[in-house]
């Protein structure tokens, strides 16, 4: 495993999930030496309304998912590139050397006897262009969006941040022409789930040879209140061809 791995939520199927992948597979892959995609998935003793796992059965899925991705790399060649826990179920997904039925079954059966709680479930086809990790599982603007927050969140919660409370927050966005950018700013003051966003300045940002617009938004920074606020922007954002670059506010510490 690289030092790359992160997660982010989404609609998988239509049921809330989150995805913890390897980013740091992106420029290493296609790998044509591991052309088959195998996906191993476990029911969980308890479903989580937020695509995650219980604290009680955190240390039997961190025994599972380390005796597997031990085992699959061992005797398949294989590399472990994300899970998706959501829907009441764990799925973890690698590209393997060889769609062999008699050494999968040999793996299998290692991690049941370490795991007998979780019964598994396999799916092993060819994928030589690795497109379930990079259609799939990599994620697009909207997951890196939500990294993104993830870590400025955490950023805010480490300085004693209450989350909770309301405050001016600054967002920025760019765009490769003015005419864009005043058609995105015109935009957000139609929007009814941007009513509280004001237009702080449009102009010209020479280093990146674009054009930046410039909001304040009251809100609180916790994940459930910005989370559809950024996903919002993303959206519009890309209506006029441009980036949103992210949000930033004074710590707000009891």
């Amino acid at each position: 495993m690289t030092d790359c791995w992160d997660f982010y939520m989404c609609m998988v199927d239509g049921v809330l999930s989150s995805i913890f992948v390897d980013l740091g597979l992106r420029d290493a892959v296609p790998q044509p030496e591991r052309p088959f995609c195998l996906r191993v998935g476990c029911r969980l003793q308890r479903d989580h309304p937020r695509g995650m796992s219980h604290a009680d059965e955190v240390s039997a899925l961190d025994a599972l998912e380390k005796s597997l991705v031990e085992v699959v790399a061992d005797r398949l060649d294989g590399v472990y590139e994300a899970r998706i826990t959501g829907g009441g179920g764990r799925r973890f997904y690698f590209h393997v050397a060889r769609d062999d039925v008699e050494i999968l079954d040999a793996c299998l059966a290692h991690v049941r006897a370490s795991a007998p709680d979780h019964p598994l479930e396999t799916d092993i086809h060819r994928d030589p262009g690795w497109r379930v990790y990079l259609d799939f599982l990599y994620p697009n603007r909207l997951g890196f969006q939500f990294i993104r927050d993830t870590h400025t969140i955490e950023a805010l919660r480490e300085h004693g941040d209450s989350l909770g409370s309301v405050r001016d927050v600054d967002h920025v966005t760019y765009f490769g022409s003015e005419e864009a950018a005043r058609g995105f700013a015109s935009r957000v003051a139609r929007d009814d789930r941007l009513h509280s966003f004001v237009l702080r300045g449009i102009k010209r940002a020479e280093e990146r040879h674009r054009w930046s617009v410039e909001l304040i938004g009251r809100h609180a920074v916790d994940h459930r209140t910005i989370e559809p606020i950024t996903s919002r922007l993303v959206r519009l954002a890309e209506e006029f061809c441009g980036d949103y670059d992210g949000w930033g506010c004074t710590i707000q510490a009891p």
